[in-house]
């Protein structure tokens, strides 16, 4: 998105540019504005609107924000929300390592992720297990993916080691 800066010689001139955008979203409240969009918005399957709305949510409000919005949401079987949390979470820090500068940020980033995971394995058992009550062994794939059921499963343990 337009918030990440990019790499290479111009790094600086890029964060800078960054910097500015954030301050400039700061001032126009837009924390407010994200955490209505997430209450609106909260069962869509758009990824890429979900990570880059979280995304923008850390840099604006800090990685609390996003762990807020998480704690919030009331439907634990969303996993594109999840999904796009984990990695938003994962590209801030990779980008912006001072936003995870406290040790306490940091174990509550890494509880909130392995909680993610384990919902979703258990998500994944329930399904599994429903699919297997009824007899559509078609719909139970655990084994296939890295004892899973499903896409999102996989896709959240995968964000979830990040």
């Amino acid at each position: 998105g337009f918030l990440e800066p990019r790499r290479g010689r111009d790094c600086d001139a890029a964060r800078a540019v960054t910097g500015r955008m954030v301050e400039v979203l700061r001032l126009r409240d837009m924390g407010s504005t994200f955490h209505r969009m997430f209450r609106v918005w909260s069962t869509t399957n758009d990824k890429e609107l979900l990570e880059d709305s979280f995304y923008a949510l850390g840099l604006v409000e800090g990685l609390t924000a996003i762990l807020q919005v998480l704690a919030e949401c009331e439907d634990v079987a969303n996993a594109a929300l999840r999904s796009a949390a984990l990695q938003a979470m994962f590209e801030l820090v990779r980008t912006f390592p001072h936003l995870l500068a406290s040790q306490q940020l940091a174990q509550s980033v890494h509880a909130v992720a392995r909680n993610i995971v384990a919902q979703s394995v258990e998500a994944d058992a329930a399904a599994a297990d429903a699919a297997t009550a009824q007899g559509d062994a078609s719909r139970c794939r655990t084994g296939e993916l890295q004892g899973f059921a499903s896409v999102d499963g996989v896709e959240i343990a995968r964000r979830g080691e990040l």
